[in-house]
């Protein structure tokens, strides 16, 4: 019986799981399940449970896995098209949803913190890992909102009485499975900043205007500058209160060198490979061959890899958004200053001038 928490306090800092060296993914028998009561709107896991104890009755056990991988971010950098492409390699397997956003939000939910809810959203998978006998397949997440949003950090175990986050996503996911693999890719911030935001009209059903996003830049950077002005930039940037109400862009998620530092201070190099979106997309295929090998997959043809790689590019902006056209020039210098510093210690962490966008 699965019987680990969701959260984790600061003494449990090695994971409680015995993983099956039988298959590549890590993965453990179960013989029993508990019931799970969490209820979501979207994205509902209960399904996959049932589909669980279908399995459990039928063999007297179950598989259970957790991701070999996560794309962890960043929003609107090309995450979706990323995840879409790795899944066709053939010891990749699907999961219920790209992003189950079970640890950066979902386990703060009623009858939604136990693992159980989260190990659900992969049940698919390994259902197609027992029945095929798949010991190399694995599976992944791609929640892009686990590189930075950390959601009420402040009242979750582990975070007593620290006046900026002890535990963070990171802390989250290596509690669960130390060894894994862990994508990030960026995108200048500006222009990522300027997508997302016409991303966040689309899903509200509203207009964009190159004035309102103008307005909200500079609000927005006020209130950051303001906030620096009594805490650490760290504190900052993960102060959630600055954007829970009303119209906003939340620009801190483009402050990539805090983050990406909280990643590397508890993942190995080795376990990290860290992209620029502006370079992905100019060359997939080189890409793909580079994600394919840092995750331990069977090498693909060039042939195979080149099919791949010319697949229609997945959540890309809608074409009445594009005709908008790109945001003022006074919005971008604004951004541009805002970002720089941030930009110029990212460069510096990963040795990299090309991350000084």
């Amino acid at each position: 019986m699965l019987a680990l928490s969701a959260t984790i306090s600061s003494h449990m800092l090695k994971s409680v799981l015995t993983f099956n060296q039988a298959f590549k993914n890590p993965c453990w028998w179960e013989t029993s399940l508990e019931d799970n009561k969490c209820v979501m709107r979207r994205k509902d896991p209960r399904p996959m449970m049932r589909l669980a104890r279908r399995h459990l009755e039928k063999y007297n056990r179950v598989l259970r896995c957790l991701p070999y991988f996560q794309i962890v971010g960043q929003a609107k950098s090309g995450t979706t098209d990323l995840f879409s492409k790795l899944l066709k390699h053939p010891h990749a397997l699907p999961t219920l949803v790209k992003e189950t956003q079970w640890v950066s939000n979902v386990r703060t939910y009623r009858f939604c913190s136990h693992l159980n809810t989260y190990v659900n959203y992969f049940q698919k998978g390994a259902n197609r890992i027992t029945r095929e006998k798949r010991s190399k397949a694995i599976i992944g997440e791609a929640t892009p909102s686990y590189l930075s949003v950390n959601r009420f950090w402040d009242i979750l175990p582990g975070n007593e009485g620290c006046s900026e986050p002890c535990v963070t996503n990171a802390d989250i996911i290596h509690h669960l499975n130390p060894k894994t693999k862990i994508i990030i890719i960026l995108r200048n911030p500006t222009d990522r900043l300027y997508s997302y935001y016409f991303h966040v009209k689309r899903l509200r059903k509203e207009k964009a205007y190159k004035s309102e996003f103008h307005r909200l830049v500079i609000d927005e950077v006020a209130q950051y500058q303001d906030c620096v002005n009594t805490s650490t930039p760290r504190r900052c940037a993960y102060n959630y209160t600055l954007t829970s109400t009303g119209k906003k862009t939340d620009l801190r998620r483009g402050l990539y060198s805090i983050f990406v530092k909280d990643w590397m201070k508890v993942y190995p190099a080795q376990q990290i490979l860290i992209l620029r979106f502006e370079d992905y997309k100019n060359k997939v295929q080189e890409h793909l061959q580079q994600i394919f090998s840092f995750l331990d997959l069977m090498p693909l043809s060039q042939k195979k890899l080149r099919s791949i790689a010319t697949t229609a590019i997945q959540n890309r902006r809608i074409t009445s958004s594009r005709n908008i056209g790109d945001m003022w020039t006074s919005t971008r210098n604004i951004l541009d200053r805002f970002y720089k510093p941030y930009n110029e210690q990212l460069s510096s962490l990963l040795r990299n001038e090309r991350f000084h966008w």
